[in-house]
């Protein structure tokens, strides 16, 4: 009879590794695939063409409130306002500047070269092939698959398969807040931390494809 029951508990033990072992996680194309159903598919994120915008961002206790327009697939203009003080960013596909009062200065080519390879939509631009391990994390009652690259982590919430957080050598950037604009969701806050500051990105009144001349962005 004993010799019975340990045949049992080795054939049960084998049986549930056998299980354990075949839930094998998701590629990194499949969570990306699953992150843009998500988002509201591939082809409604791939046939946005012009954004605008109202932001809101808070830094170093100083509240800016702004806009953002964008033109397809990369060029785009962010004012950020504190009173009279006004912050412009533009980038016309090529070169941009950034300009303060009656300063103006070009921005940096390493940036130059990063924007030009930008897209309208951020969340195209995750290429699968350039992630090497996914792994699974667990912060408080959230799950996440985490996507791994030399220099990043991308998580992802296993429930709602939603971007959570970008963490990288420079800072992180976490994701919030998602909300739905001519049906698609878009994160509505982000928080940025790195090099000793917090800044909070928060945005409203998202229009989706709704007319953008050059005018706007003069």
């Amino acid at each position: 009879m004993n010799s019975y029951f340990s045949k049992l508990k080795i054939v049960l033990f084998l049986l549930i590794s056998c299980s354990f072992f075949s839930q094998k996680l998701p590629t990194s194309s499949d969570i990306i695939s699953e992150y843009y159903k998500a988002l509201g598919g591939l082809a409604k994120l791939e046939q946005v063409k012009y954004l605008k915008m109202q932001t809101t961002l808070t830094l170093d206790s100083k509240r800016y409130v702004g806009t953002e327009v964008w033109i397809a697939p990369n060029i785009f203009k962010k004012t950020q306002k504190l009173g009279h003080e006004e912050v412009i960013q533009l980038f016309d596909g090529k070169f941009g500047y950034v300009s303060q009062g009656d300063h103006r200065e070009a921005m940096p080519e390493p940036v130059v070269q990063k924007l030009q390879n930008r897209k309208l939509i951020a969340a195209l631009e995750f290429d699968a092939n350039n992630f090497n391990k996914v792994v699974e994390a667990t912060t408080g009652q959230q799950q996440f698959y985490v996507l791994i690259k030399s220099d990043s982590k991308i998580y992802f919430d296993k429930q709602t398969r939603l971007l959570s957080k970008i963490e990288t050598s420079q800072g992180n950037q976490n994701f919030s807040d998602y909300k739905s604009f001519d049906g698609i969701l878009f994160p509505t806050k982000i928080i940025t931390t790195g090099q000793h500051k917090t800044s909070e990105l928060t945005y409203q009144n998202i229009l989706v494809n709704r007319e953008v001349t050059y005018d706007d962005l003069q």
